[in-house]
């Protein structure tokens, strides 16, 4: 988490100076964000801590498997 503060501010500078943020979709997107923050926060103090890790580890799996299969798409596309 620690790498994400450091990095999104400037990730999100370079994304506005390429013209690429959408500037009336931000307020909303932020309501969007904070309102879940305080929701999915209230909601896993009733989980145990086991199911909360292992709901992590299958979202870190699911998030590798989803890049594998992207970065293997590519490679075939480009192969062609």
């Amino acid at each position: 988490l620690a790498v994400i503060l450091a990095s999104a501010p400037s990730g999100a500078a370079e994304h506005t100076r390429h013209g690429n943020v959408r500037w009336g979709l931000v307020p909303w997107l932020a309501v969007g964000a904070v309102a879940g923050a305080v929701v999915s926060a209230w909601l896993v103090q009733g989980l145990p801590r086991a199911a909360l890790a292992r709901a992590f580890a299958l979202f870190l799996l699911a998030n590798a498997a989803s890049t594998g299969w992207r970065a293997w798409q590519a490679r075939r596309t480009a192969g062609s």
